[in-house]
């Protein structure tokens, strides 16, 4: 198992806790620090011995023992090591002015299927709802949009419809009387003036416009309908003008009853 020492000189670094300093990383069963040539961490410090301490890691990597030098003072923590002793994971390696830190360094493990399924579905949610989203923040407003300019369109065709079907129909009967074809001919020009406006500010006519359009002929419409059943003038019925007063001078007593 590879793992990494983290060197520092105690006498170039003035803080207490451990500073960021040299890092070597190492994947091999012997490691040699001292000051030699042929050491993997070579210390140009005068007066260190060739050989501080080896570091001996079986086969598989699992086990690192760090092996002192007879002639070196060796600390890992408070401890001095006299021979040989196992390494963990974070320990602090002291000799002379310098500690080494040892980190093991492990491999990262996969995902298990399941997880790896979670995960996946989890990022494919999220990639799935900001679609949605965006796809809504893009959309709705046209569709808003869309759906006033046919609203818009519809109330100009029922308006022009019912317009063009009022002023077609607007003919007058040979049993008409004589007010009823005045006021067939008036609606007529209501219509006529209406169809001129229409035509003049068509394409500048908004939707509450049309609305109000629709409302003044649904209003001719009405009238006429009511003209072709012949319901708009009544006869006014023949007033008894002397019945009227007999009653009202019977009620306050001036003619006696039965007369």
């Amino acid at each position: 198992m590879p793992f990494q020492l983290h060197i520092r000189h105690n006498l170039d670094s003035a803080a207490d806790h451990f500073a960021a300093g040299d890092v070597r990383s190492f994947d091999r069963e012997l490691v040699r620090v001292g000051s030699s040539p042929d050491a993997d961490v070579r210390l140009g410090e005068e007066g260190c011995q060739p050989t501080l301490f080896l570091l001996l890691s079986d086969a598989a990597g699992r086990v690192v023992r760090l092996k002192s030098d007879p002639g070196a003072c060796v600390f890992v923590g408070q401890a001095r090591v006299e021979d040989e002793r196992q390494l963990a994971s974070g320990d602090e390696i002291r000799v002379g002015h310098w500690t080494f830190r040892f980190q093991r360094v492990y491999a990262r493990a996969g995902l298990g299927r399941r997880a790896g399924l979670m995960s996946l579905t989890a990022r494919a949610l999220v990639v799935f709802i900001l679609v949605m989203e965006i796809g809504g923040v893009v959309w709705l407003p046209r569709q808003m949009r869309s759906a006033m300019l046919w609203e818009e369109e519809i109330a100009r065709q029922r308006a022009l419809t019912l317009l063009d079907s009022l002023r077609d129909g607007n003919r007058p009967s040979e049993q008409e009387t004589e007010m009823e074809r005045t006021a067939r001919e008036t609606v007529g020009r209501e219509l006529d003036a209406l169809a001129r406006h229409v035509r003049q500010y068509e394409e500048a006519l908004t939707r509450d416009e049309w609305g109000r359009i629709m409302a003044d002929l649904r209003g001719y419409e009405q009238i006429l309908n009511r003209l072709a059943r012949r319901q708009v003038f009544q006869p006014v019925p023949p007033l008894d003008v002397e019945g009227g007063v007999t009653a009202v001078l019977k009620a306050h007593g001036v003619l006696p009853e039965g007369k």
